[in-house]
């Protein structure tokens, strides 16, 4: 899991520079996913392009914690579920 905290992290911030052509800053697991500046619509995005990239499925049914995540770290940790090694 921590594998795979990391890789998201890394990739959050990559996606955070190209979705909002931010700078890229410190982002901890207590930055709030608003003060980034995504809404709901680039959120959604983000996590649709990190599922390509990780080859993972969400499913569905976790739409309803989805919408409850607040902090970068919720979101890696939510991820981080679905996420696994390459070759595993």
């Amino acid at each position: 899991l921590l594998w795979a905290a990391e890789q998201i992290k890394e990739a959050l911030v990559k996606r955070q520079v190209e979705l909002l052509r931010t700078i890229p800053g410190e982002v901890t697991p207590d930055t709030r996913i608003r003060d980034l500046g995504f809404d709901s619509l680039e959120l959604v995005e983000l996590v649709m392009t990190l599922e390509e990239e990780f080859e993972i499925n969400v499913p569905d049914d976790a739409a309803d914690t989805f919408y409850q995540i607040q902090t970068m770290g919720e979101l890696i940790r939510w991820l981080a579920k679905w996420v696994r090694p390459k070759g595993d």
